[in-house]
């Protein structure tokens, strides 16, 4: 669908610009929803609204239940694809593949974003070229199947979607992002983790997407596209967020060629054990969720795990599912007269100051053939375009799959508060194997005003003051 997003704009008179900003948008007449609040943790980052968001309640209880990691001694050089169709695809509703299916020492030259927390406000630390390295590309790949799912709509609110159950509409008081954050903090306030460092960077927890209908619970003013209102290709019924909560995961390690086990478990007895104290957490737990698998439902699926892969392992002739040579047609939904008309107009409203960037997309479309699903799809694209972020996600209860293969990774955040962007702006290919012309390609994209342009656009939120 064709969509015009704002961006940021580099500038000494920061703020100026954010006080006449708000003096206009307080003229605006109000569009906001009545649930359309913002989150206490963007709050907590505004120097314009600035409050301490309210701590999560904790139980008083002690650590419910510890993350483990496991390094199987056998399946040592298996792939993803043979392990995720032998190990995990189809043993329950819903499964996942977050694939790294290129994994390269040698990549592009890209410039990351690194951003670092201070008195609760972000700010720029460095925007350079740096040549990649090995964490160029991820390191793991992960796969496995979702406990339960949490679906949340703008219109509807939130439901609850256990294996074999009909989707169960939930009340929470809380507005959606605050009442998933305080839930997170008190689960990570409960989990003894392991004290030695490194590893894989997930560890199990929440896998899904979240859309960008979403902005309304975080930007009042922006409303709520109802039903029939939405663009084309939205589905009417699809949720704007959809989070599956994972217990266990085999994680495939690139540097090692080696196969782990993540998984959370609980801790004692389970009889014993207090809940979490209100909000969103303690209405799920009503529901019958559970985080964590106990101790004797972990040691069974790491038993499971090694003999699948020492079977694996022996296999005279392994096998694994043909990817399909060819992409079906897709279809844009607008003809190639009518995006250039829509460049025009965005041209248009860049001169005359009703933006400093706008980005113009459009929507593709296809049918697959009946002798295929979508994970023949993502197979082809996998073959085809391998990526370092590729997914694939399958809830058939919800009639949906995600097949993903993307070049750059949005936004990490890690346990210390560092955000990190490693966008595809500001890329080019690098020539292997012939240092003098690969420092000249360096160079060119450090000195080519479009892309000095377009990296400054993205690497700079605000200016000084």
């Amino acid at each position: 669908m064709p969509s015009l997003t704002d961006q940021s704009i580099h500038s000494d008179l920061g703020q100026l610009v954010l006080q006449n900003f708000l003096r206009l948008a307080a003229l605006e007449p109000a569009r906001s929803l009545p649930n359309a609040a913002i989150p206490d943790l963007i709050l907590a980052a505004s120097a314009t609204a600035r409050h301490e968001a309210e701590p999560a309640v904790l139980s008083a209880s002690p650590k419910r239940f510890k993350l483990e990691i496991r390094r199987f001694n056998a399946g040592n050089g298996l792939g993803a694809q043979r392990v995720f169709e032998t190990l995990v695809q189809g043993k329950a509703p819903g499964d996942f593949w977050l694939d790294s299916a290129m994994v390269s020492t040698l990549g592009a030259t890209r410039h990351t974003q690194t951003f670092v927390k201070a008195d609760h406000m972000p700010f720029l630390r460095t925007a350079v070229p740096q040549k990649n390295n090995h964490d160029a590309s991820p390191s793991y790949s992960y796969l496995g199947s979702r406990a339960h799912t949490l679906t949340y709509s703008t219109e509807t609110g939130l439901a609850l979607l256990n294996t074999g159950k009909p989707a169960k509409p939930l009340a929470c008081d809380a507005p959606f992002f605050n009442g998933l954050n305080a839930l997170q903090q008190a689960l990570a306030a409960q989990t003894a983790f392991p004290t030695a460092e490194g590893g894989p960077d997930w560890k199990a927890g929440w896998v899904g997407w979240m859309g960008y209908g979403l902005k309304s619970e975080t930007l009042p003013g922006y409303g709520t596209r109802k039903g029939k209102e939405r663009q084309l290709g939205e589905r009417p019924d699809a949720p704007d967020a959809c989070l599956s909560f994972v217990r266990t995961v085999l994680a495939l390690d690139h540097t090692t060629s080696d196969w782990l086990a993540i998984g959370l478990v609980e801790m004692g007895s389970v009889g014993h054990q207090q809940g979490l104290d209100g909000g969103l957490g303690a209405v799920l737990e009503a529901e019958g969720v559970r985080w964590a698998s106990t101790e004797a439902e972990w040691e069974m699926y790491l038993g499971e795990c090694e003999a699948a892969l020492a079977q694996l392992e022996a296999e005279s002739r392994p096998s694994q599912r043909p990817a399909p040579t060819s992409l079906p047609a897709f279809v844009s939904d607008f003809s190639g007269a009518d995006y250039i008309d829509r460049i025009g107009t965005a041209r248009d409203l860049i001169h005359s100051g009703e933006s400093y960037e706008l980005t113009l997309t459009t929507q593709f479309r296809s049918t697959l053939p009946a002798d295929r699903t979508p994970y023949d799809l993502y197979l082809t694209l996998r073959a085809s375009n391998p990526a370092p972020y590729s997914t694939f996600i399958n809830l058939p209860e919800l009639d949906v799959a995600v097949v993903s293969s993307s070049p750059e990774r949005f936004i990490k955040l890690g346990k210390d508060g560092t955000v990190e962007m490693k966008p595809i702006k500001g890329t080019v290919a690098r020539v292997k194997g012939d240092p003098v012309s690969d420092e000249a390609v360096k160079n060119a994209l450090q000195n080519d005003r479009k892309e000095i342009a377009e990296n400054l656009m993205v690497s700079h939120p605000c200016g000084p003051g």
